[in-house]
């Protein structure tokens, strides 16, 4: 994947951003796997679109992170419901609708 990214990504920032970015959602052996593809079928047209293709074709992509994001859900859970306590509640329940002006 070091050559790929060396020879086809030398100077295009925004496709290795781009190519980061997928990462996180599906595995790098995905991602090398479709560029072995590529590289059999045009060595000279490799680009970030095909390789997303290709992954997304070949298997179903997988959340890497799904433990660190699962843990950012609790923890904004609890938060959540340490802002919701320190609210007031109110039992009243309004009967009409007021104008606000």
């Amino acid at each position: 994947m070091a050559a790929y990214l060396h020879k086809v990504l030398h100077k295009k920032e925004k496709s290795f951003i781009d190519l980061l970015i997928f990462h996180q959602e599906c595995p790098l052996e995905t991602i090398e796997k479709a560029i072995l593809t590529l590289e059999k079928l045009t060595p000279t047209d490799i680009t970030t679109e095909k390789i997303k293709v290709i992954c997304q074709r070949s298997e179903p992509c997988q959340e890497v992170v799904q433990t660190v994001s699962s843990a950012i859900v609790e923890k904004s859970k609890e938060h959540l419901e340490s802002y919701g306590a320190l609210l007031p509640c109110s039992t009243e329940k309004f009967s009409t609708e007021e104008v606000i002006a």
